[in-house]
């Protein structure tokens, strides 16, 4: 089966868009101050930018992961390794689709708000 071989890209989109998520919100919290003295939000866009990006890359792994898996039959058993393969990685591409939204719910307020407020 294709999953077996590549079972840690299931979990990339399961824990990791969750972390960048988190990490651009602590990056853009702490940019705060220094772009309101630098009178800029360049820095804010960029890490925004760069979160977004990877949070794509990551719901796009976990959308090839799911295609791979949900062509197979279903089991008659629902406790199955298929069956398992599959739930986590439509859960995969859910949890990285979902955390793609937030982070970009997070760029609007960099694009809405000023710094210095």
């Amino acid at each position: 089966m294709a999953s077996a071989r590549r079972p840690m890209q299931t979990w990339l989109p399961l824990l990791g868009a969750p972390a960048v998520s988190l990490a651009n919100l602590s990056l853009a919290y702490a940019l705060t101050a220094p772009s309101c003295a630098m009178e800029s939000t360049a820095w804010l866009h960029g890490v925004n930018a760069v979160c977004v990006a990877v949070c794509a890359v990551l719901t796009a792994i976990g959308w090839g992961q799911w295609r791979r898996v949900r062509g197979h039959p279903a089991p008659d058993d629902a406790g199955d390794r298929t069956s398992r393969q599959r739930f986590l990685a439509a859960m995969g591409f859910a949890v990285g689709l979902l955390f793609t939204l937030v982070t970009l719910a997070q760029w609007a307020a960099a694009w809405i708000l000023w710094p210095c407020l």
